[in-house]
């Protein structure tokens, strides 16, 4: 899963960079954390491997 968030090749592992540079200066109070768990999280829908958040 985090390996196809990030994308491993060094093609992938640059297009990985620029998205998140694009995503950093287009929401600047991100960190990067922030983004990378977005990113992983968009990979858990796509994969259908998301489960449910318990509050409190």
């Amino acid at each position: 899963m985090y390996g196809s968030a990030q994308n491993r090749s060094v093609t992938k592992k640059i297009e990985y960079w620029a998205r998140i540079a694009k995503i950093a200066q287009d929401n600047p109070d991100l960190t990067f954390d922030d983004i990378s768990d977005l990113l992983i999280g968009m990979v858990q829908v796509k994969s259908r491997t998301t489960t449910p958040y318990k509050f409190g």
